[in-house]
This record gives C-alpha cells, sequence and structure tokens, in this order.
C-alpha cells in the first residue's frame, strides 16, 4: 500500500472520529476553544480588523462582501471617537483572515458617517459602499451617500449623494449587487426631520459607478410607510432577477396589545412590485420578532430568518424558513430555529452560490454573566447541525456578520475586557466537506 494511500486513509480515520464525537455532543455542549474545530468546521485563530483611532473610539455597524476573484473580503465599519463626528472605515482581508492592507477612510470627516452597507460588482472588480453622512451640520439630517472603491482599495472614486430628501433623514441602508442588470440595489430607513421619528423604508436602483438611477420608473419604490418599519434587508436572486426585502415593523395583535413582526416584498429588477408586502407568519406571534435576515437559495428560493424575543424561561431565540420563488412561505418549508432562557442580541445568514447549505450566527448573552457570546449552526436541506459555542478570546462578543454568499470570514464586536472600547474582530471558517447534521426525532 503507498504511503499516499496510507496517509490518505489516517486522515479518513481522523474526519470520521471527530464527526462520531461531534454526533455524541448535546445541542447545547460546548466544544469549541480560541482557535478549535467546531464539528461542522475548522475555526481559524481570532485577528483584530478596525485599527485604533486617535482619541481611541468604539467600532461598530460592522458589514462584510465577499470578492469572489481575488478570494478575499472587504469589511466595513463605524468609529466614534470621543469629541468628534463618527467615521466610517473600509479594509480589506484576505482569506487567509490576514489584514492584506492598512483601514482607509471612507466618508468625509467634515461630518458624521455611519451605518455603512457594501456589496461586490465582479464585472468591474469594485465595490459599493453606501452610509448615512452629515456634512452641512442640519442635525439629524442625514442623507445616503455611496462610494466606488476598486478590489484593491488604492482607488478611491469621489463619493457622492445617492439619496436626499429636505423633509427626511436617511439610515440604516443596505446594498446588493444585481449580477443580471450589473447594477446595485440600495434601501434604507427614512426618519422624519427634524422629528426624527420613523416615516418608510424604501429602495432605488444605483448604477455600477454608484449613481442614483433617477430615470427608473418608479424612480424610488416605498415599501411600507406604517408600523414604524425598519432594520430593512435584502437579498438578490440571479435566478429570478428579483430582490426580496424584509424588515420589521409595529403591527397591533390585539386592541390592548402591539407587537414586533417580520413583512417581505418581493421585487422585480425595475422596482416594480412582484408580489406585495406581508408579514411571515412564523414572525408573527405571541412573541416580538424583528432584525430579519435574508440569502438567495436554491432554485430561485429564499431563506429568511428573525430573532424571537418572549419572556420567560426558554423563550429567546432565532426563527427560520424557506420562502418560494413569489417570496412566499413553503408549505414544510420550517427550516428550525434555536431558542434559551438567555436574552439573544442579533442574528445573520450566509450561504455559497448554488448550495444548499447556510450558516447562522447570533449572539446570546453568556450562561454566568452579562457578556455575550456567538453561537453557530450549519444548515441544510436535510436537516439541522449541533449548535456550536463560538469563545473567541475576547470577553465580550456580539453583532456577528457574514457575507450573503461567502460564509468563509465571520466579524463581530468584541472588547478584551470591561474597560476597552470595543472594537471589530474576526475568524476564517471552513466547512468540513462532508456534513452530517444532527437529526432532531
Amino acid at each position: 500500500m503507498s504511503r499516499n494511500i496510507l496517509r490518505s486513509f489516517g486522515v479518513l480515520i481522523i474526519l470520521i472520529n471527530i464527526l462520531g464525537s461531534a454526533r455524541k455532543m448535546p445541542a447545547q455542549s460546548k466544544p469549541v476553544t480560541p482557535q478549535g474545530i467546531l464539528p461542522s468546521g475548522i475555526l481559524g485563530p481570532e485577528f483584530m480588523i478596525s485599527q485604533d483611532t486617535t482619541p481611541l473610539g468604539e467600532s461598530g455597524n460592522e458589514q462584510v462582501a465577499f470578492n469572489s476573484k481575488h478570494n478575499e473580503y472587504l469589511v466595513v465599519y463605524d468609529v466614534q471617537p470621543p469629541g468628534q463626528p463618527k467615521q466610517v472605515f473600509a479594509r480589506r482581508v484576505t482569506g487567509s483572515g490576514l489584514g492584506a492592507l492598512d483601514a482607509f477612510a471612507i466618508g468625509d470627516a467634515s461630518g458624521d458617517n455611519f451605518d455603512p452597507s457594501v456589496a461586490y460588482d465582479p464585472v468591474n472588480d469594485r465595490y459599493l459602499i453606501v452610509w448615512s453622512a452629515n456634512f452641512n451640520g442640519e442635525f439629524p439630517k442625514y442623507d445616503i451617500y455611496g462610494r466606488v472603491v476598486t478590489w484593491d482599495g488604492l482607488t478611491l472614486y469621489n463619493p457622492k449623494k445617492i439619496y436626499t430628501w429636505a423633509e427626511r433623514s436617511f439610515v440604516h441602508s443596505q446594498v446588493v449587487y444585481d449580477s443580471v442588470q450589473k447594477d446595485y440595489l440600495v434601501a434604507w430607513t427614512a426618519l422624519v426631520f427634524p422629528q426624527a421619528t420613523i416615516s418608510d423604508v424604501a429602495i432605488v436602483r444605483v448604477t455600477a459607478n454608484g449613481d442614483w438611477e433617477n430615470n427608473n420608473n418608479p424612480m424610488v419604490q416605498l415599501m411600507a410607510t406604517t408600523g414604524n418599519p425598519d432594520e430593512v434587508d435584502l437579498a438578490y436572486q440571479p435566478a429570478n432577477d428579483q430582490v426580496l426585502a424584509a424588515w420589521s415593523e409595529d403591527y397591533a395583535r390585539s386592541q390592548t396589545d402591539t407587537g414586533r413582526r417580520v413583512s417581505v416584498m418581493l421585487l422585480n429588477h425595475d422596482l416594480t412590485i412582484a408580489n406585495p408586502a406581508h408579514q411571515l407568519s412564523f414572525c408573527t406571534n405571541a412573541a416580538n420578532h424583528d432584525d430579519p435576515s435574508l440569502i438567495p437559495y436554491a432554485s430561485g428560493h429564499f431563506i429568511a430568518a428573525c430573532m424571537e424575543r418572549r419572556v420567560g424561561n426558554y423563550s429567546n431565540g432565532t426563527e427560520m424558513k424557506e420562502l418560494d420563488e413569489t417570496g412566499n412561505e413553503m408549505i414544510n418549508g420550517g427550516k428550525g430555529g434555536v431558542w434559551a432562557a438567555w436574552p439573544f442580541g442579533t442574528q445573520d445568514l450566509a450561504t455559497s452560490p448554488g448550495s444548499t447549505e447556510w450558516l447562522q450566527l447570533f449572539d446570546m448573552q453568556s450562561f454566568n454573566s452579562s457578556d455575550h457570546e456567538i453561537e453557530a449552526m450549519r444548515n441544510s436541506n436535510i436537516g439541522n447541525g449541533p449548535i456550536n459555542g463560538f469563545y473567541p478570546p475576547t470577553n465580550d462578543v456580539r453583532n456577528p456578520r457574514v457575507a450573503q454568499d461567502s460564509p468563509g470570514l465571520i466579524v463581530y464586536q468584541g472588547r478584551k475586557n470591561g474597560t476597552d472600547p470595543l472594537r471589530i474582530y474576526g475568524r476564517t471558517w471552513v466547512p468540513w466537506p462532508l456534513f452530517l447534521p444532527f437529526i432532531k426525532r
């Protein structure tokens, strides 16, 4: 028997042993060390993505996009230095998890810049970064800006104002790339100015050069105008050249009770409505539901998820379900979820194009402290995997984010101790080629 065959046989035995051990672990076990092995894959070491400012500020609102041509990522985030305007930065991260270039500023330091989002354009090998900014001193008046950046971060085109309106302020923007039309879709939450009360969630088309396509009909599509809609997320489905939008909103559960639910709308590439706004039944019940996330899925479908918040033991968690190509919930399309007694924070989803698997990340309060930890679950069309604790060296980690089309880099907020400011950290994740999910009886 050749040495290569012996080596391959040995690796197979190790893989079987690891998978066998993983299947014996209870769902809430904590098998991960700071540089450890998940039953569903391998986690790389933690590294810091954000770079400290002077004076030292807190970093947050991180988002990440995957560059399929160069197998790397661009991470965007904002920083609040004490006594100074909030600023947006970006940093390249290689597929192996090393910072490929120093962080670079995206906005204009003359005013506040925050809430960035980023998408990758593989045709031009560039990114579009969008964010909220205030350059004229009219607090709290914020407009949506965009900036095109080349893949290597060496060329930054001039920032462009994508959308403004005298009576509105715009926050919480999201951007996705339309691979058929070769442009972008940008959505946001609008606030009444100057009262700062929520008005609506809306979406526009933006060219590959970062210009608002105001010759489109409609120029702007209002998706929801009642119920304080917020937290919009987008998933572009290339199989149908359509985009699904999701947001959270208030609704009357009874004459005396108001709750929070998640609704979705399916839009054609020209922003005409393919399926009007409708609530997701699995994100509408006695609990409050918010923080929706979406990913495109196989066969022109989507996966939708949201946070569920109740009062009482084992009543906080996440919900997931498959939606068909029309944006409606599939019969028997439930994809499970996670519940626990501890408070949950945020969650996010990622998959790879053409895959029938996806990764869900969420943060929750630790069992024995007020700090948060990150949990992960690998899912597939045949079942859900184990829930794995995610224990970086930082003491308090939260707000995990992944690129929609690649779960290979997990980014999150963290602090080394209680006095440190929040910084942005990352870890790479490489899934096992063979995935054997837990089957729940």
